[in-house]
């Protein structure tokens, strides 16, 4: 059970991360199609039916971006709901804790340190006393194991959101896209070679 929480959890995160690459990739090339286009330039509807899919895709990259980092910033209710004493030492460490005594220089200065950690193992050792029965630790566990699923719950829920937000752009930017195509596939070929010639300085 708790092995297909934590495999369910991993795999809508994995695919949260592959949505999220996306939304780099795609304001990648929205920089990279823009530069072209204004050096390039062409008839002003091919620039605008162009620029209007640009500015669709990066949009729908940006709320990607935003959709992928909200979750990880949401206050969860369970938090306030869980009576999981062995979470103490991860939400209630106390005081600014060093992580490397070789930072310290003064001998005072890195036994401080040192009490720092044998206090708050104190405290933790305090608090978790309770929960070293066995029907408590099954309580724990058995509540840990169901905020797995309302992790993967949350996870799975923002997927779906992410996923709709990118067929919905992606469909928008490629129709401005295939207008931009039909307009240039219009457009003379000889007006075409001139607006090169003019914007990129070939030819004679």
């Amino acid at each position: 059970m708790i092995e297909y929480a934590v495999g369910r959890h991993d795999w809508y995160e994995d695919q949260r991360g592959k949505l999220f690459q996306a939304a780099l990739g795609m304001l990648s090339f929205v920089a990279a199609a823009a530069a072209i286009v204004n050096s390039v330039g062409g008839s002003k509807y091919f620039v605008f039916f162009l620029g209007l899919g640009l500015i669709v895709l990066g949009i729908t990259a940006c709320r990607l971006i935003v959709m992928y980092t909200q979750v990880s910033e949401k206050n969860h209710p369970y938090r306030k709901a869980a009576d999981i004493k062995s979470w103490y030492y991860r939400y209630t460490v106390s005081g600014d804790i060093v992580d490397d005594l070789d930072v310290l220089f003064g001998h005072e200065d890195k036994e401080a340190a040192v009490d720092d950690v044998r206090r708050n193992f104190r405290d933790f050792l305090k608090a978790i006393s309770g929960s070293l029965d066995c029907k408590v630790l099954l309580k724990e566990d058995l509540q840990q194991v169901f905020i797995l699923y309302l992790l993967q719950n949350y996870r799975q829920v923002n997927l779906k959101k992410m996923y709709n937000v990118t067929k919905r752009g992606t469909v928008t930017s490629m129709f401005f896209f295939g207008l931009a195509l039909v307009v240039l596939m219009c457009s003379p070929a000889k007006e075409i070679i001139n607006d090169i010639r003019n914007n990129v300085k070939i030819g004679n």
